[in-house]
């Protein structure tokens, strides 16, 4: 409003976050015939609750050397729903009613990484062994893996810090891809140790009389023989491994019985 005077205002806050702004305007308008006159105008402005707006945008492609090369920029503003009435002699005039970005709300945020194809690396290491004996030796180690490195830009730009720009490197070996093996042997006769016990356990499991087809009867003595073996290993570097096996085998002893004998007529003691 051209020509305003503002004579008094005040502010009221809701329960919804809201924020109502009441101004009483003396307002000054001339005529076609150069007349001047006042009016008392109420300007009622309310401000709803600022809401953030969040913008994603993500691409992604593929660089001349297999590189992927991903970007995720996130835009953040806050806006706030304003609704402007002037009253007016029991007049209401809507003046304006919509959605207004809130200055300095703005802040944008920038992740790019460039992810490499997997590439082979070779290690060698040179490490002391303790032999069992208590002689320390030198050992050389090789080591193969397939490592994948990343790097990642972060750029942020905020009303209140400014910009930012931080860049990092990670090189990451690919679970499952490691191998390790020593390229000399040991000053030992061989590379472990072992003593193996053994226990034997016997259970007579009984007797069991069967009749075969022909008559005969057989007798049968189930045996249960029960091993353990325990086999413990030294190896070179000191440590000391044990394992053991039990195994279980029956047997059965078969006595077969006299078959039973028919009476022959030259048989002297029948003759009698």
């Amino acid at each position: 409003m051209k020509d305003a005077i503002e004579e008094e205002s005040h502010e009221e806050h809701l329960a919804d976050g809201s924020k109502v702004k009441h101004k009483l305007m003396r307002v000054r308008s001339e005529s076609m015939d150069k007349k001047t006159t006042e009016r008392m105008v109420e300007v009622i402005e309310k401000l709803k609750a600022p809401k953030e707006h969040v913008t994603v945008e993500e691409s992604e492609d593929v660089l001349p050397d297999g590189t992927v090369h991903r970007v995720r920029k996130v835009i953040k503003h806050s806006v706030s729903h304003i609704e402007r009435q002037h009253r007016h002699e029991g007049l209401v005039e809507k003046v304006f009613d919509g959605d207004v970005k809130i200055p300095g709300s703005e802040s944008q945020e920038t992740l790019e990484t460039f992810e490499k194809p997997p590439y082979p690396e070779t290690v060698v290491e040179h490490v002391d062994e303790v032999l069992p004996t208590g002689e320390v030796q030198k050992r050389k180690v090789i080591k193969n893996r397939m490592i994948h490195r990343i790097k990642t830009r972060h750029q942020s730009f905020d009303a209140d810090k400014g910009p930012l720009n931080e860049e990092y490197e990670i090189d990451e070996v690919i679970p499952g891809t490691e191998s390790t093996w020593y390229t000399d042997s040991a000053n030992v006769s061989s590379e472990s140790e072992s003593d193996v016990e053994e226990q034997q356990e016997k259970v007579d499991l009984g007797r069991v009389e069967e009749v075969t087809d022909d008559g005969s009867v057989i007798t049968k003595e189930i045996v249960e023989t029960r091993t353990t073996t325990t086999r413990t290993v030294h190896s070179r570097s000191g440590s000391v491994d044990r394992e053991t096996t039990e195994s279980v085998v029956t047997e059965e002893f078969i006595t077969p019985s006299p078959s039973p004998r028919s009476a022959s007529p030259l048989d002297p003691k029948m003759e009698q």
